[in-house]
Parts: structure tokens; C-alpha cells; sequence
């Protein structure tokens, strides 16, 4: 039960960083 917690924050973590890399992608898209 303790590993499924550890592997959740990672798994919520990526997504975080993922969504972060997508709004600085899309901001970069709409300055040109």
C-alpha cells in the first residue's frame, strides 16, 4: 500500500511537470 502512495505523487508529479511544459509551449506558440 505504501509503494501505490510513493508511486502516485510520482505519477502526479510528471503530470505537473508535463502540464507545466505544455502552457510554457503554448505561451511560446502564441507570442510568434
Amino acid at each position: 500500500m505504501k509503494n501505490y502512495t510513493i508511486n502516485k505523487q510520482q505519477d502526479s508529479a510528471l503530470f505537473n511537470a508535463l502540464a507545466a511544459f505544455s502552457a510554457i509551449a503554448l505561451s511560446l506558440l502564441n507570442c510568434r
